[in-house]
């Protein structure tokens, strides 16, 4: 997290460097244990390639996450082999990571064929869906490599391949339409959700004040910048947009070329405000019971609040000090 350097505080720089850390000894921990355990259940790694999203994804994690799986299967037999042996697979690497929490309950996470991730047809038609969009978005921005040989680079590149066959164009608006749409999924997600009595409502807001938003916001910003640096070279779009989604979102701010110190390393300081809070297994679970009718009385929620308005108020002023071409996609790609 060198890069960090002239943008943050000790302090700031220290916690994302921990989270940093952290994600990394998960991963690892995952891909020994999986390149140990693939071959016992006959499965040949160079078919897999198990993804890591969520916060362990982004390299944010810290000793209260948990692990979000997401296992891109090559081939009919592949697929029909591990479905047979995901549930015991995934107890296994749960064990391994000491009890760490792997994709219970989640139906976006588990097996998706590789054939069906990058096919056209499943871009923006009738074969697309909420749970398909989530997973390619997923897989492109916010991921990390946890196993298998497959490879997540060549996966994210066949995906904006995908996306240029789809649309006859190597223009990235049809990416952003996408990462948008997501985005806005994620909102209304929690609208809809909102008021039902087992709905942890107050964990969910916070995380998407906060971890949704900056990413949101910090993955725009590249996606503009690998554009500019693209120069009209479809090849070179590629490549720089498959390096920028491999930096976790706090790099990603930086590759705008912004000119804003202040501003940036206000965002980053509250964004590690936040990081820290929810590393609190007690405030998570403070959080996950608290009434909606006595969130202005919790300090909790009312600390987190009030950090992620002066998130929010950061991002904004950032975005005056970015150059006048990057505002301007930024309202044509994002906003209109």
């Amino acid at each position: 997290m060198k890069e960090l350097e002239p943008w943050a505080s000790a302090e700031t720089r220290a916690l994302f460097e921990d989270a940093w850390t952290h994600s990394e000894r998960v991963l690892q921990r995952c891909r020994a244990h999986l390149a140990a355990r693939l071959p016992r259940f006959d499965l040949d790694p160079g078919t897999l390639c198990f993804v890591a999203t969520g916060s362990v994804g982004r390299r944010e994690a810290l000793s209260a996450s948990d692990l979000d799986l997401i296992v891109i299967v090559e081939g009919d037999s592949a697929y029909e082999r591990l479905t047979e042996r995901y549930a015991e697979l995934r107890g296994g690497l749960s064990r391994a990571l000491d009890g760490m929490d792997v994709s219970s309950g989640r139906t976006v996470m588990g097996l998706v064929k590789l054939d069906e991730l990058v096919d056209p047809e499943r871009i923006g038609l009738d074969k697309d869906d909420r749970i398909a969009l989530t997973r390619r978005t997923l897989v492109l921005t916010e991921a990390a490599e946890a196993g298998g040989a497959l490879g997540l680079r060549s996966i994210r590149r066949q995906i904006l391949e995908a996306y240029i066959r789809r649309t006859g164009d190597a223009h990235p608006l049809a990416l952003c339409n996408d990462v948008a749409r997501y985005y806005r999924q994620l909102c209304i997600d929690y609208k809809a959700k909102h008021g039902e009595n087992d709905f942890q409502w107050a964990e969910s807001k916070v995380k998407l004040r906060h971890a949704r938003k900056f990413w949101y916001y910090c993955t725009s910003l590249a996606i503009i910048a690998a554009h500019f640096k693209a120069s009209s070279q479809p090849e070179k779009l590629t490549t720089g947009l498959i390096d920028a989604f491999d930096q976790p979102p706090c790099l990603r701010l930086l590759l705008a070329e912004p000119r804003g110190a202040a501003s940036i390393s206000a965002i980053l300081d509250h964004y590690a405000a936040y990081l820290r809070e929810m590393n609190s297994a007690e405030l998570r679970a403070r959080l996950r019971v608290l009434n909606h009718q006595r969130r202005k009385e919790d300090p909790d929620y009312l600390r987190l609040q009030e950090n992620s308005r002066a998130l929010h108020e950061s991002m904004l002023a950032l975005l005056w000090q970015v150059k006048p071409d990057v505002q301007r996609k930024v309202l044509d790609w994002f906003l209109l």
